[in-house]
């Protein structure tokens, strides 16, 4: 099973710990409650354009 897809830019060298760290807490949640849960989690940055 993955468990985690980082996502790296040109420009960007992956997410700060602190967010692979709270991916994998959010992936353990999901066993912990549904046992059998299969599935992955992909972090990615978001750009904001202003209008």
């Amino acid at each position: 099973m993955r468990l985690l897809s980082i996502v790296k830019s040109a420009e960007n060298q992956g997410p700060p710990p602190q967010v692979v760290a709270a991916a994998r807490a959010f992936i353990r949640l999901h066993q912990q409650h549904w046992p059998g849960w299969q599935g992955e989690c992909e972090i990615r940055e978001l750009v904001f354009l202003a209008p």
